[in-house]
């Protein structure tokens, strides 16, 4: 594995490590990226991670670098620091209490990207679940950008309670659950950070409709809270697709190939096909 330390990263160094596995020190932490560089792409996408196996793989995880040669875009792939120091599954992006680490991310495609010379519109934040989730708020963050989300969580304290326990527990200690949703409500839902940011990003959000918890938990909530707080939701685009077998996992590879693909080549091209 390559280290850098954030503030010297540079194009020539990009050039020379176009896909390798990074560590980028940066502000005294260590945060991990997965490079797939492909010269003469004018787009750029970041990937984050839903929930990861550590049976299976120790982070950091970079799920779906294997795909990265087939998208028509230089990739990158985001290990979520956040399972690091909690020993959790998945992350969210959160952090620690005086760090939010979506903010780093974002940082670091910012700059990554500039140095590539790509513009803000070219540049998509894709993930599903937990992915999907950091997907649209760092979307939210980067202006300009895109979002292209699979069956996100919108409320992160709508998810399955075990895990969002484990998050309120090993994060937050020292405060109860009403503390926390209040001191960080922008980490745990997308429209309270869009509330605060007063901006809504493009998002492409893909949902099975046949995985009822994510519409009741996610979809119809998001929707009700953006129309209850007068959130505009212009930019938006949500297609629904039906998948009994699937439930709330991802479409497969093939077809987020495919429409990833579509999309770059013909940004008004939304439909799921």
């Amino acid at each position: 594995m390559i280290e850098i330390k954030f503030e010297n990263i540079n194009t020539q160094f990009l050039k020379e490590n176009m896909n390798s596995e990074i560590k980028i020190v940066k502000n005294n932490l260590d945060f991990y990226i997965k490079l797939n560089i492909k010269e003469g792409m004018n787009n750029l996408i970041a990937f984050s991670n839903g929930a990861i196996n550590p049976d299976k793989k120790n982070p950091p995880v970079y799920m779906r670098h294997k795909w990265g040669d087939e998208f028509n875009a230089s990739c990158i792939f985001i290990d979520d620091r956040t399972t690091h120091d909690f020993d959790l599954k998945i992350g969210w992006g959160i952090g620690t209490p005086d760090r939010h680490y979506i903010i780093d991310y974002i940082e670091i495609i910012k700059c990554i990207s500039e140095h590539l010379n790509i513009k803000d519109e070219n540049i998509i934040y894709y993930g599903s679940s937990a992915g999907g989730f950091m997907s649209i708020a760092m979307a939210t963050l980067h202006k300009g950008s895109t979002s292209i989300v699979n069956n996100p969580q919108t409320y992160i304290k709508n998810y399955s309670k075990f895990y969002v326990n484990q998050i309120y527990e090993r994060i937050f200690p020292e405060l109860n659950k009403v503390e926390i949703l209040k001191k960080y409500s922008e980490r745990f839902s997308l429209l309270n950070l869009m509330s605060k940011n007063k901006y809504v990003p493009k998002i492409i959000y893909l949902q099975n409709r046949k995985c009822k918890s994510d519409v009741i938990n996610h979809v119809i909530p998001f929707l009700r809270n953006a129309d209850k707080y007068k959130i505009n939701l212009s930019n938006l685009n949500l297609i629904y697709y039906n998948d009994v077998k699937a439930g709330h996992n991802p479409l497969k590879r093939e077809q987020t190939v495919k429409y990833v693909n579509n999309f770059i080549k013909n940004k008004d091209a939304l439909l799921l096909k």
